[in-house]
């Protein structure tokens, strides 16, 4: 984004989405393993979510050996690009307020200066994501006063990296959480404004919290975990709406920085969903919803899987996917480029 032409880019993002939506994956920090998916699903992947390191300043303001690596796979390739998740603030020490009031400029003025060294021009910068959850050191939930200093710094934020690297190109994501945020209300008052969004992006997976979804009972067939898929993805289609109706009022395309179907170990996730999966794609492709870029979350941790793949070193538990349906489906569904 910069002053003379985010207005042009943000035609090219509608234009571009109407089309096809870029599609990708999160698969570690590696870039390897992006070509590796590439592989497993039988199509190229030019596009990769990713996360800047966040525990420091010299983290969140362009790390060389996170950079580096991910500038080197993105100019390997003609079209390939990258999600990349900003942390606003390091764990301690440091308050949104300051932020919006333009205590941190030095930093974000880094951030723009190492991302274009590295030619990373135009990543989507994902400047907060899910600031509507209390997990991070940014997190502006509802009703938490936190509102109207998350939408500050974020635009404090946009007009300094503008400003230190105007022929830059970069998407700047407005990103809360699928669930956490009650109304649309809040997403009114964490909105930095039109001028400094160029997309609207949410993270959503298979799971929920809502009567006779999940957990599955212990005796419950092939018909009744369908209808428990149902239910949640009823539930789901207010909030996808929501959100839907809420860019295109705003003028913006929606894009899904995660996504996936979930196994939890609280049992709160739908698993081995390909119900999910059809839904999920046929959402995307949908020129209705205008879809800028999803990006599969393809991952398995000690508390939650979303893997389709067989695993890498990073990915515990190991072994083949543990979502053998979801995963068939997927492939069919996006192994073909549209």
């Amino acid at each position: 984004m910069l002053p003379l032409l985010w207005g042009a880019a943000i035609g090219v993002l509608s234009l571009a989405s109407q089309a096809a939506p870029e599609f990708g994956v999160y698969r570690w920090e590696l870039p390897s393993s992006v070509d590796n998916f590439s592989q497993w699903l039988g199509r190229q992947v030019d596009f990769a979510t990713a996360f800047q390191a966040r525990n420091t300043w010299d983290d969140i303001d362009g790390a060389a050996w996170q950079l580096s690596p991910w500038s080197q796979w993105v100019k390997a390739r003609s079209g390939r690009n990258l999600s990349l998740g900003i942390g606003l603030l390091p764990p301690s020490g440091a308050s949104l307020a300051s932020c919006a009031a333009g205590q941190y400029d030095v930093y974000w003025r880094n951030l723009a200066n190492n991302l274009a060294s590295y030619a990373l021009h135009s990543a989507y910068l994902r400047l907060g994501w899910e600031m509507d959850g209390t997990w991070y050191a940014w997190s502006a939930p509802q009703g938490s006063g936190k509102e109207a200093s998350f939408a500050g710094c974020f635009r404090r934020i946009v007009q300094v990296m503008r400003q230190a690297q105007p022929a830059n190109q970069w998407k700047f994501v407005f990103n809360p959480t699928f669930d956490s945020w009650r109304s649309k209300d809040y997403l009114d008052a964490v909105w930095p404004g039109d001028d400094y969004v160029d997309v609207v992006g949410v993270d959503i997976y298979d799971q929920s919290w809502a009567t006779n979804t999940y957990p599955y009972p212990s005796t419950c067939d092939a018909a009744c975990r369908l209808t428990r898929q149902q239910t949640a993805w009823n539930g789901y289609s207010w909030r996808l709406n929501t959100l839907r109706n809420f860019a295109i009022a705003h003028g913006k395309p929606l894009g899904f920085p995660e996504w996936g179907v979930i196994s939890r170990s609280d049992g709160h996730g739908g698993g081995d969903n390909p119900f999910f999966i059809q839904k999920m794609h046929d959402f995307i492709l949908d020129p209705a919803n205008n879809v800028a870029f999803h990006a599969y979350f393809n991952i398995t941790t000690a508390t939650f899987d979303t893997r389709l793949t067989d695993s890498i070193g990073y990915d515990n538990l190991a072994g083949p996917t543990r979502m053998p349906n979801a995963s068939a489906l997927f492939k069919e569904l996006f192994g073909a480029a549209p």
